[in-house]
């Protein structure tokens, strides 16, 4: 039987439940994890506006798929992303089917409560917020960066999906901190 080669620590990066789930690993296993980038991310779902927010997430695809749809483009993207992508694309994602496995999500996320996690995290830390973001809004980030002491922040002139509307700006300071 082979043994694995072991690599040591590695860079994790998360974004919204996954910046959740990357900071709970960081925590749980220290050792494994050198440095962290928490994007989007959030500390506890128990924010009356997240609540807000995730209850009437869960509530629509049993409803309407269509207005499903619709709440997640006003929720994901900022208006201007939103108005730059044209007719077309948001008729396109307008008619995207519900993922299989969004239910079991949205349930994990109104349960997300981590602070008492966040003081086990060593790794060197970058949380990125997002100035525009309607689902998890930025003072979630805020707090988030602040629960981290040591952890650098970067605020994006984004919604919540950064990753689609400043690809370039995020991967360059992903990088930057990665290879500092």
């Amino acid at each position: 039987m082979a043994q694995a080669a072991s690599c040591g620590p590695v860079d994790v990066l998360g974004c919204s439940l996954g910046a959740v789930t990357a900071a709970a690993l960081a925590a749980a296993h220290p050792r494994l994890v050198r440095r962290l980038v928490l994007v989007a991310g959030f500390v506890t779902s128990s924010d009356p506006r997240i609540r807000l927010g995730f209850d009437l997430w869960a509530r629509l695809p049993a409803t309407t798929p269509d207005l499903y749809n619709r709440f997640c483009l006003l929720s994901a993207y900022s208006a201007r992303h939103l108005g730059s992508l044209g007719v077309d694309r948001v008729a396109e994602l307008l008619a995207a089917p519900i993922g299989p496995g969004t239910s079991r999500q949205i349930d994990l996320d109104t349960r997300i409560d981590i602070r008492h996690l966040l003081p086990r995290i060593t790794a060197q830390t970058l949380v990125v917020g997002c100035s525009r973001d309607h689902l998890v809004p930025v003072e979630n980030h805020r707090r988030l960066h602040e629960a981290l002491p040591g952890s650098r922040y970067h605020e994006s002139d984004s919604g919540h999906v950064v990753v689609e509307e400043q690809p370039a700006e995020l991967t360059r300071l992903v990088r930057a901190f990665l290879l500092a």
